[in-house]
């Protein structure tokens, strides 16, 4: 029988994103690939959601109409501009560029 109540996690209990980016996905999805951009577009359709690619900006912007869009999670984005830039060997503004 439910009792009605709700139970509360505190936050302290779930790790930071910073420390939960799943990095062995990304270098998993990208092991073979040899195009920058198509490594790129692999790790961001794996680890972002079809509503995230559609609905967010890169880092939160407003769009050409003037409406504002959130920005996609910074951990993911920032650790597939890491492992990409470092794969690639090419400086991370570039990565960020074709993002």
């Amino acid at each position: 029988m439910h009792s009605g109540a709700i139970l509360l996690t505190p936050a302290s209990a779930f790790p930071s994103p910073e420390h939960n980016v799943p990095m062995s996905i990304i270098k998993a999805e990208i092991q073979h690939e040899t195009r920058k951009v198509k490594a790129i577009a692999q790790t961001m359709c794996r680890l972002f959601t079809p509503h995230q690619l559609v609905t967010c900006s890169m880092k939160g912007a407003t769009t050409t109409t003037g409406s504002p869009r959130p920005s996609l999670p910074a951990a993911e984005r920032n650790a597939i501009i890491d492992v990409i830039a470092k794969t690639f060997d090419k400086p991370r503004v570039d990565v960020e560029e074709k993002m």
